[in-house]
């Protein structure tokens, strides 16, 4: 226990301060429909709804049960999802500690995980999907590295239970397999099993592993289809074309008498990866297959990403900013462990004053922000090709450990696949969906490189961790403040949140409209909206979450006006059809306005309503 005393003290602090920094930024602002989706998901699958099935899910589903199960513990606010999501995110840094434990003293890796907690939740406290994505990867990254240091199979089975809950919340869970499964075969060619006198043989296993790797650049490559550049190439394709490119380098100068054995050691490796995934993924699987609901969930996991990969875009920022931002960071990375070593006490001094003034420019609305997010988001493929050289032709005196190779390898291949987040939504706020993946990566980078001065990554975490300090005022600036962003409370039964005093006064006075003239349970809302059933406890008689995502026959005019007439939906909200995907049919409007004459007009919100009801033909 004295042992582990330092450790404890350095968890428990680091968790302290962690929490200290997304206490006052944790119920405050919001994205109404995103948080609309998920509760009202959450409520629907309370209620017994399937997602998927009964209603157009967003994304794999598996959230909705995770949320329905607070709901029902906490009660239904929007509140709750924010204790859920920092319930989980404290878990994560709990992980993400002793992750970096296998790398760092206690001291720096306590140090390190209040940097990542200042780079996640503290910045962008949304509850979405994708932070769960980051929290199972990094659970599954300290199972992997238990399992090097004990070579016992259970972490491995955690590894893939890890993994397949993370596709069951979103499918982009697949990146952290897809990094699993790199690593395995890295870890079968570091020790190809010796088979002394064995025939030459059939290269199965380097057939297999070709294949493999070439149909996962494909995938790769389908993703960034859609904007294929210079630049998503360097972001995206060029760290995982570097990744697989080494491994089939490997493959291929292994001697073809151990390729059998190779292929037993990679089964080896992943079956109890499959299991554990198995595990987790029949238990998700079990309301869909007994609900006869299997090609909806498909539909849902594989046809309607594809919709968002082509309307819900944001763009990379550009080339010539960020390769001029992140050429300091590459330079210090790749030229410190040249440097004539030991450094001087005046290289020290010079290191960190640099860094100092760099700081000092920071300052908020300085562009220097701008640059500092640029370059920092670019350190993927840095991170990536510097630990390829590393590993496969270092410079005299620069060669890896041995016993360290694997894992510098593994956590390159989690940052470069946990990147792909950004696909296609590469606001900056997505970079802290993989930052602590890529945290990892660069420690082990430094401290696998014996050449590296430590003082170099002394400086960068200093850095890093004071220029995140700041909280949101290290964010680019979207837009200017307005009186109207004041913030004041969601003073709604299901609030629970702090947001902007104009959304606050106008959710107020629309919630209480709805109430005043509902008849019923059920309303309809057009369109994207999804927030106003939820804080105004209504009933959703749609299918319908978010109209761009939702191409189906329930969404025709005649279908519509059969579901209303079905439910006798004496209410309905008409929104700004300024943002909407797809206008709303002429004739349909024309009935919604026949059918419920009466209105009241709520800033960009339209109510209307009739007093009887509307009755089935």
């Amino acid at each position: 226990m004295r042992e582990r005393a330092p450790a404890l003290i350095a968890l428990g602090g680091a968790l302290v301060l962690a929490y200290l920094a997304v206490r006052p930024e944790l119920y405050v602002s919001w994205t109404p429909s995103d948080e609309g989706v998920l509760a009202q998901g959450a409520e629907r699958v309370l209620h017994g709804e399937l997602p998927h099935r009964d209603f157009i899910a967003l994304w794999s589903g598996g959230l909705d049960w995770l949320n329905a199960s607070a709901f029902a513990l906490l009660g239904p606010t929007l509140g709750t999802l924010r204790t859920v999501v920092a319930a989980a995110w404290l878990l994560a840094l709990a992980a993400f500690f002793a992750a970096s434990r296998h790398l760092l003293s206690a001291p720096v890796a306590g140090a390190l995980t209040v940097c990542v907690a200042l780079w996640t939740l503290p910045l962008s406290p949304h509850p979405l999907p994708t932070w769960y994505n980051l929290f199972l990867a990094l659970g599954g990254v300290l199972a992997v590295l238990q399992w090097r240091a004990s070579r016992k199979r259970r972490w491995l089975v955690v590894a893939g239970a890890a993994a397949a809950a993370s596709v069951a919340v979103k499918i982009v869970g697949l990146y952290f397999a897809a990094a699993v499964l790199l690593y395995f075969v890295w870890q079968v060619q570091e020790a190809p099993p010796a088979v002394p006198g064995a025939r030459p043989q059939r290269r199965v296993h380097g057939w297999l592993v070709t294949g493999g790797l070439l149909a996962y650049l494909a995938m790769v490559a389908a993703l960034v289809r859609g904007d294929l550049t210079v630049n998503s190439t360097l972001h995206f394709i060029a760290p995982n074309l570097l990744l697989a490119g080494a491994l089939l380098w490997r493959e291929w100068r292994l001697p073809a008498d151990g390729d059998r054995a190779r292929l037993a050691a990679l089964a080896a490796l992943a079956g109890p990866f499959a299991a554990g995934a198995g595990i987790v993924l029949c238990a998700w699987l079990w309301p869909y297959l007994h609900a006869h609901a299997l090609a909806e969930l498909a539909r849902g996991l594989f046809v309607t990403p594809r919709v968002r990969l082509q309307v819900a875009t944001y763009p990379l920022p550009g080339l010539r900013s960020a390769g001029l931002a992140v050429m300091p960071f590459a330079v210090l990375l790749a030229g410190a462990p040249l440097a004539r070593q030991p450094l001087r006490r005046v290289d020290h001094i010079a290191l960190f004053a640099v860094a100092g003034a760099a700081l000092a420019c920071t300052y908020d609305g300085s562009p220097m922000v701008l640059v500092t997010w640029y370059g920092l988001r670019l350190l993927t493929p840095v991170c990536t090709a510097l630990a390829l050289w590393w590993l496969l032709a270092p410079p005299r005196g620069m060669a890896i450990p041995e016993q360290r190779r694997a894992t510098l390898f593994f956590l390159v291949a989690a940052a470069a696949t946990g990147s792909l987040v950004q696909i296609p939504f590469a606001l900056y706020t997505y970079f802290l969906y993989f930052a602590p993946l890529l945290a990892l990566a660069l420690a082990a980078l430094v401290t696998s490189q014996p050449a590296m001065p430590r003082a170099v990554p002394g400086a960068l975490l200093a850095f890093v961790l004071l220029f995140a300090v700041r909280g949101a005022g290290s964010l680019p600036k979207r837009r200017d403040t307005r009186p109207q962003d004041a913030l004041a409370s969601l003073a709604l039964p299901r609030g629970g949140i702090i947001v902007t005093r104009e959304d606050s006064s106008t959710y107020a006075t629309l919630v209480a409209a709805i109430r005043r003239h509902a008849s019923g349970e059920w309303m309809y809302v057009w369109h994207d909206a999804p927030q106003l059933y939820f804080l105004a406890a209504m009933k959703n008689p749609t299918r319908t979450l978010f109209e761009v995502f939702d191409d189906s026959l329930a969404r025709s005019p005649t279908e519509l006006r059969r579901t209303l007439r079905e439910h006798d939906v004496r209410l309905v909200v008409l929104t700004d059809p300024a943002g909407a995907s797809r206008p709303l049919d002429p004739a349909f409007r024309e009935w919604l306005l026949g059918t419920y004459p009466e209105s009241e007009t709520v800033e960009r919100f339209e109510v209307r309503w009739r007093r009887d009801g509307v009755g089935v033909p």
